[in-house]
């Protein structure tokens, strides 16, 4: 059995990856395809708006949901 000089899983840092192009994308894709989670939090409106048609107002809750978004190919 032989032994390895440097254990190269804890000397990699996130930083490293700048470089890695090829790393990069596949980790973005695998995101994209496999979000971590499908929604987000509760949020509440705090000023009056309108998004694709509906209006809301303060005190409103909404959910975004990541996993659409996620898969959206546009």
């Amino acid at each position: 059995m032989s032994k390895v000089e440097k254990d190269v899983t804890n000397l990699f840092t996130y930083e490293m990856t700048e470089d890695l192009e090829f790393t990069k994308m596949a980790y973005y894709e695998t995101m994209r395809l496999d979000t971590p989670f499908d929604l987000s939090s509760t949020e509440t409106v705090t000023a009056p708006c309108t998004i694709s048609g509906i209006d809301l107002v303060p005190g409103d809750a909404f959910l975004v949901n990541m996993g659409a978004i996620h898969m959206d190919k546009a």
